[in-house]
Order: C-alpha cells, then sequence, then structure tokens
C-alpha cells in the first residue's frame, strides 16, 4: 500500500483543491527521449499499486496504470522531447522547459504544482518542487508513471528499429551491455544523446 502518497496530496486538498502534479522520465539516459508528463487528478482517485514509476519494473503494469490514470485525470498533458533536442538544450533545461510549458497549459484548472524538484520560472500559481517527489506525491508519482510508460513505447519503437542496441531492456541507460555494442557500432545521430560525455568520447 501506498497510501502515504495520497494523503499526503490529499492534506494539500483541503487548501488547494486541484493539484497539478508533473514529473519527466529519461533525464539520465544516453539514448531516447525525455518525456515530461502534467496531470489534475480526480481529488477521490486512488490505486494501491501506484508508486514511483522506477519502482515498477514490468512494461506491462506501467501501461495499465497509465491509462487507469489518464481516466481519472480532469486534465493533462504531455510533451516529447527529442534526443537531438536534448542535446540543444541540455537535459535539465529541457525538463524545465516541459514543465513551464504544461504549467501554463493547464493554468486555468489548478489551485497548485508540485513538481519532482525542479522549478518553474514565472509561475503565478502556488508551487512545490519536492526532491524525489515521486515518493512523497501520489499526483506526481501518476504523473512518473504516465511519462515513462509513453517512453516504454517509443523505447519499443527505437528497439525495433535498431535491434542490436537492445533498447527494450536497457530503456536508453548506459548498461553494461549497451557500453559493449557501442564499442562495436557508432552512436545512431538523433537516437543517443551526442552531447552526453559517454557517447561524445566515442564520436571524437
Amino acid at each position: 500500500m501506498n497510501n502515504h502518497l495520497y494523503l499526503f496530496d490529499q492534506k494539500l486538498r483541503e487548501k488547494y483543491p486541484h493539484i497539478l502534479g508533473i514529473d519527466e522520465v529519461g533525464r539520465g539516459c544516453v539514448a531516447g527521449p525525455l518525456v515530461v508528463c502534467g496531470l489534475i487528478l480526480n481529488p477521490e482517485f486512488y490505486h494501491p499499486l501506484i508508486k514511483d514509476s522506477k519502482q515498477i519494473k514490468s512494461i506491462a503494469l506501467r501501461k495499465e496504470l497509465k491509462e487507469i490514470i489518464l481516466d481519472n485525470a480532469l486534465h493533462y498533458e504531455t510533451i516529447v522531447f527529442s534526443a537531438s533536442q536534448v542535446d540543444v538544450l541540455n537535459p535539465k533545461q529541457a525538463s524545465r522547459n516541459g514543465m513551464q510549458t504544461i504549467a501554463l497549459k493547464l493554468i486555468n484548472h489548478f489551485d497548485l504544482c508540485l513538481t519532482d524538484y525542479e522549478k518553474i520560472s514565472g509561475l503565478k500559481k502556488p508551487q512545490i518542487n519536492l526532491v524525489k517527489g515521486d515518493n512523497i506525491s501520489f499526483s506526481i508519482s501518476c504523473a512518473s508513471i504516465v511519462a515513462k510508460s509513453i517512453r516504454d513505447k517509443l523505447m519499443q519503437e527505437l528497439d525495433s528499429l535498431y535491434p542490436e542496441f537492445e533498447f527494450n531492456k536497457n530503456q536508453g541507460y548506459l548498461t553494461k551491455q549497451h557500453q559493449i555494442v557501442l564499442q562495436k557500432l557508432k552512436p545512431i545521430q538523433g537516437v543517443h544523446r551526442f552531447s552526453y560525455k559517454p557517447i561524445a568520447k566515442l564520436i571524437k
């Protein structure tokens, strides 16, 4: 049971009835997109399996929970940054840009914004920036699951195009297997993040 996440949000709803939770997924990967999701849940919605998406190992379960979450979202937005866009912006700025864009799109629908760590500049509504927010807030956890599931699908698509990299297994992270393949094959433009040091070293 992860009802402490739900209770955290419910306590805040005593003052702020509608909460926007925002999170990103894929910031530390060397390949694939970065996905940002923001959502405003039905205040009554609760599900006992919802927790930080990194703790949910099953792609199928993440997908199932994503559908349940979106069915219970009053409003939501997602933004996908390609590997090339992450290279231009850097991962931190891409995350911030995505969060800011989503918050501004949904500005008329929430009373409080909760983010996983990042502060949204220029937001004229209350916000709380939580360290490891996906382990504290139900809304942020839901956003992380939706973002992760969307990214799962995109990585599966990349896996079908470039099976030798086994993106379906490593999800774009620099695992030992991924390192071995990168030593044999060159990083792929638009798929790998060329600004990341381990990739930059390989293309010199």
